[in-house]
């Protein structure tokens, strides 16, 4: 079973995530502009314990929100914790992370950060401030500006 984080997915009791209520702690070299569209997802549980790390993948890995593979060598951010006494881990690709701490304010499930944002992009009818996409690094820009297009059609 997996997470949501008040800082997860719903109680517990999906196969992506678990609800959290407070924010993750800053993660070096990923940026944390909130002053970029905030998408606040209401979560109610927190986890008994958690531990965020980011590591460098040593072995192939695959991202638990894109479902990318996270190469050799690549930066991710490893999550382990226990919420509602299940014990589990989260991957998250930078690219992720990076769209989780741009957009993301408050709590959130880990496997769905990517469908808050298409949802957000969409009751925004593709409108999303061209100083926060000029802060992403070009793949998180190319992967945003390819939903909001989507919207734009």
């Amino acid at each position: 079973m997996s997470g949501c984080n008040s800082i997860g997915r719903g109680l517990g009791l999906g196969p992506r995530g678990w609800r959290f209520k407070s924010s993750h702690p800053d993660q070096k070299g990923v940026s944390m502009n909130k002053s970029c569209s905030c998408i606040s997802i209401e979560t109610d549980g927190y986890p008994s314990f958690i531990n965020f790390k980011i590591k460098v993948a040593k072995k192939l890995h695959k991202c638990g929100e894109c479902h990318k593979e996270i190469k050799i060598g690549e930066k991710y951010e490893y999550v382990v914790g226990t919420w509602d006494g299940y014990f589990s881990t989260h991957k998250t690709c930078h690219t992720c992370l990076e769209i989780r701490n741009t957009f993301i304010c408050g709590g959130f499930c880990f496997g769905e950060i990517l469908e808050y944002l298409e949802e957000h992009i969409k009751d925004e009818k593709g409108h999303i401030s061209e100083d926060c996409l000029a802060e992403l690094t070009p793949k998180t820009r190319e992967i945003i500006c390819e939903i909001i297009e989507k919207y734009w059609k």
